[in-house]
């Protein structure tokens, strides 16, 4: 199996993994990190849902390399935003400093994601010469 289609399924397990463990365990987390449930919660659920919504994109990227890189560029520019807010929110005291490991792993994912774009964008270039 190609290594960027690891990369994707390996994405899309990543966000529904954790979307579904922080949908069903919120209240103990909430708890455990000494930060206020959102109330209503339905704020926490919609993003959620969005971080679902992305992994389905990651696995569609990875079922098929060539015909997604829309979703690839929306995941980047996602994954960034979300290292940006946490990052921030940490240092403003709003996240616990823990919250600075799924960033950092979103980040990590967001550079590999941008080096399957350049690959793309290069082969294609490579094929346009040949």
């Amino acid at each position: 199996m190609n290594y960027y289609k690891k990369l994707f399924y390996v994405g899309a397990i990543w966000n529904c993994s954790i979307a579904f463990f922080s949908l069903f365990f919120y209240k103990p987390l909430f708890y455990f990190f000494h930060m206020a449930i959102p109330d209503p919660p339905v704020w926490l659920f919609l993003f959620l849902g969005a971080v679902v919504v992305f992994g389905l994109g990651y696995f569609w990227v990875g079922i098929d390399l060539t015909r997604n890189d829309g979703i690839v560029k929306m995941g980047i520019i996602g994954k960034i935003g979300f290292f940006s807010m946490t990052v921030y929110s940490v240092f403003t005291s709003v996240f616990h400093p823990i919250m600075l490991l799924p960033a950092t792993i979103d980040i990590v994912f967001a550079i590999l994601f941008g080096f399957f774009l350049y690959s793309q964008y290069t082969q294609s270039e490579r094929n346009l010469y040949n």
